[in-house]
């Protein structure tokens, strides 16, 4: 048992840390909770507190209350690109939460004012860590523990190129997530395949035309959980070179280590699978776009990472921008303040991606199931 002394300095070095990121903006309940939580602690009032929704969630200090007005969401692997996030709307900072007293370990969340045709609303910014055990850490267990019942999630990040034409300073919108990782398996089966909404993926296809940026691929990733291993770093490096080539000619676009679990997640949420609301109707979308930050693999197989940073920055600035737009372009077309013909096109194409993600299904479950096959056996 610690003293209330050092638990009094631990309290001290948490509070300090939310005034250093934005001075005046912290959360209020969250203070007051974790002063019940540091200096009078009691495991039976801790859970019926926690159950009530008025003790912040252990790894992000997220609770019902401070969620309940907000429902678009950017989320990415990097604290430091939450935070350039949260800068790029410092004047319209509302909260902001780093429950952790070591900041560099933390996990950044916060919440700024966006405006759209008069009409002001909540645009949620947290960081999941990266790799899919983190994610499901901060999304299965914290986020989708206290959302709201309707809630809209778009991961910004980076990613490594699958394909020949695709280089360092591209951009990717990822329309399905190949499950390579293991995170999952312990909710759905192993023919289970996540696709991003169709409408994220319009809205991020509108504001990708709109940023004017030329080099953007749509299509399907993969979500591994070993970065060594698809690199042919480990003993299995044969296997690995297997696995990719087979990525490589199904198409895939891109290859990271989050929207797997993400989409996932969202799905078996909107499902009621997880969290379940009696009687209530979820609504749960998520999507990508990542920024790629190598070229694709020499004659020796050689993986080239940062061949141009400035082209890279530039990607990672421009997927930001993209996500930004796009979260405006889904709250006007989720309140009708669309034009008729913006709208009608708008769905037009939402239907027309649906479509063709019963058409790729199959596709891509071969691919899964060819790739899994390659380190399972």
């Amino acid at each position: 048992m610690i003293s209330k002394e050092e638990r009094t300095k631990r309290l001290s070095a948490i509070i300090n840390s939310l005034h250093d990121l934005y001075p005046g903006k912290e959360h209020k309940l969250l203070i007051d909770k974790l002063d019940f939580l540091f200096t009078n602690f009691n495991l039976k009032l801790f859970k019926k507190g926690l159950h009530n929704g008025e003790i912040p969630q252990p790894h992000t200090g997220m609770t019902p209350s401070l969620l309940e007005d907000t429902h678009y969401f950017i989320t990415c692997g990097s604290g430091g690109r939450a935070l350039s996030i949260l800068k790029n709307h410092k004047d319209k900072i509302v909260q902001t939460i780093n429950p952790n007293d070591d900041v560099k370990r933390g996990l950044t969340f916060g919440i700024y004012k966006e405006m759209v045709k008069n009409r002001e609303f909540n645009v949620g910014v947290f960081t999941t860590g990266m790799g899919p055990s983190s994610v499901e850490i901060v999304m299965g267990m914290d986020f989708l523990a206290v959302a709201p019942d309707n809630i809209t999630v778009i991961r910004v990040g980076t990613a490594g190129t699958m394909q020949p034409h695709i280089r360092a300073g591209y951009i990717t919108i990822i329309t399905s997530a190949i499950r390579d990782e293991s995170v999952t398996d312990k909710y759905v089966d192993n023919d289970y395949v996540p696709f991003a909404s169709p409408e994220i993926i319009v809205a991020l296809k509108t504001a990708s035309h709109n940023a004017k940026f030329n080099n953007i691929e749509i299509g399907p990733k993969i979500t591994k959980d070993s970065l060594q291993w698809e690199f042919g770093n480990t003993p299995l490096r044969e296997k690995s070179k297997e696995a990719s080539d087979i990525a490589i000619k199904g198409g895939v676009v891109s290859s990271s280590m989050e929207s797997s679990v993400i989409y996932t997640l969202c799905d078996l949420y909107q499902n009621n699978l997880i969290y379940p609301s009696k009687g209530i109707k979820k609504k749960a979308r998520a999507g990508t776009i990542v920024a790629i930050i190598n070229d694709p693999p020499n004659i020796d197989e050689e993986v080239h990472f940062m061949s141009d940073n400035d082209k890279i920055v530039k990607a990672e600035k421009t997927a930001i921008r993209i996500a930004e737009k796009a979260i405006k372009i889904l709250y006007m077309y989720d309140n009708d303040l669309m034009d008729k013909v913006t709208h009608d096109r708008f769905s037009s194409e939402v239907v027309e991606f649906k479509k063709q993600n019963e058409e790729k299904k199959t596709h891509l479950l071969t691919i899964q199931r060819q790739m899994r096959s390659t380190y399972r056996n």
